[in-house]
């Protein structure tokens, strides 16, 4: 299924509108045209059945027959990050966790991150396109950069995934909740510092066992286990 994003719906009317850059899109790339069937979404788990009606100046104008509501997944992910040094690394991170499935994306700066900016317009690109790309009708958010003890302090219970095996449980042992959260660390792993303040405010420790992974490998793993306890009602 091809997947498109709408701009807004005119309930009197029941036409469908599309932005400049979206009409451009199905009508110069997909080679869309009037009669045809498309399907698009909002971001936000509303799926619309639309029959293009109008297409002038590539401004594409739908008419409604179909509406549903698709159910957000309960274990998709919130997962701070700490922003790894390479931002092609970063970028790859987001656009499978966006295919595979998160909610939130919060990027974190810890005591050993040594890049501090991301280019947010084109990370909001590189979410849009993997979630047409893997049909995700709900678009993952990716937050204003924290500071690490800002974040915990503010967002007090999660899993914080780090290389420590002392007071640490396996991924496999815990028990996802609704919408978990999951920090990872940049490379170089979080302090001893950071670990002990983080389980102080609610954070439980946890690790992948022997293996050591990157931070956006880490991430997405945790992103794969969440998306199968989605898949089978775990």
């Amino acid at each position: 299924m091809q997947l498109f994003f709408f701009k807004s719906i005119n309930l009197s009317s029941m036409e469908v509108f599309f932005d400049e850059n979206e009409s451009y899109h199905i009508i110069k790339v997909m080679r869309k045209k009037k009669g045809d069937i498309i399907k698009a979404t909002d971001g936000n788990g509303i799926l619309l059945e639309i029959k293009i009606t109008s297409i002038k100046s590539n401004k594409l104008i739908g008419l409604l027959l179909k509406k549903m509501n698709i159910k957000a997944n309960k274990h998709s992910p919130d997962i701070g990050i700490c922003i790894p040094k390479k931002t092609s690394r970063f970028e790859w991170f987001i656009e499978k966790a966006t295919e595979i499935g998160i909610r939130n994306i919060y990027p974190i700066i810890s005591h050993n991150t040594e890049k501090k900016k991301i280019n947010y317009d084109r990370c909001k690109k590189i979410i849009k396109m993997a979630a047409k790309q893997s049909n995700n009708f709900y678009l993952p958010e990716i937050k204003n950069i924290s500071i690490f003890k800002d974040f915990v302090v503010k967002k007090q219970k999660g899993f914080i995934a780090n290389c420590s095996n002392i007071d640490s449980k396996k991924f496999n042992e815990i028990k996802l909740y609704n919408n978990p959260l999951f920090l990872v660390g940049p490379e170089g792993d979080f302090s001893d510092f950071e670990i002990e303040f983080a389980k102080k405010n609610g954070y439980v420790s946890i690790n992948f066992g022997k293996q050591i992974l990157r931070s956006e490998t880490a991430a997405i793993y945790i992103c794969s286990i969440c998306n199968n306890a989605n898949n089978f009602n775990l």
